[in-house]
């Protein structure tokens, strides 16, 4: 399974590298290649034997891999030494995903965490608002369907006591990237 999940990370490296200053927007050609081979080589999997868990398995790192050059992307684009002063933020999977457990044609649950320091008030810091435009937008490009949240870690505190489903799908919460 490692071997497996090792070769996903290096067809990324190799496929999503996007040119210096592109964002995804520009390049979703590229991710759709990519989500479209793997897409084939995880259905030839289960054709040919393949356990669902494994194939469930492989497909949420396939999608750890997509988000993880997204980001990476929009942080570069926008210029890194930019975003440096930024407090930290994080690319957290959530629900079935945040347990690496992704079926096909499942919703991606992702939420961007941070500190509390990204929100001015209600809105969020120029920051906050590139990074979740510039990951959330090609996603619905490619046509996947992505739940989303942004919190800060009082707000998961807050949402956790009063909903016990949320508290559940913070359990299986899980860093993707940041």
């Amino acid at each position: 399974v490692a071997d497996a999940l090792n070769r996903i990370a290096d067809r990324a490296a190799e496929q999503l590298i996007l040119p210096e200053g592109k964002v995804p927007t520009d390049e979703l050609a590229t991710f759709r290649r990519f989500l479209k081979t793997e897409t084939a080589r995880l259905k030839k999997l289960h054709r040919g034997g393949g356990l669902g868990r494994e194939v469930c398995r492989e497909r949420a790192r396939v999608t750890d891999e997509l988000l993880r050059y997204m980001l990476g992307a929009v942080l570069q684009a926008e210029g890194q030494e930019k975003w440096n002063n930024e407090p930290p933020l994080a690319l957290v999977a959530t629900g079935g995903y945040g347990r690496g457990e992704l079926n096909p044609h499942s919703d991606i649950d992702i939420m961007f965490l941070h500190d509390g320091k990204l929100m001015s008030g209600s809105k969020p810091t120029a920051f906050l608002q590139a990074v979740t435009n510039g990951v959330l937008y090609p996603l619905w490009d490619l046509g996947l369907k992505v739940g989303h949240a942004v919190r800060g870690i009082k707000d998961c505190v807050a949402v956790a006591n009063e909903d016990v489903q949320s508290k559940t799908s913070l359990f299986e919460a899980r860093l993707v990237a940041g």
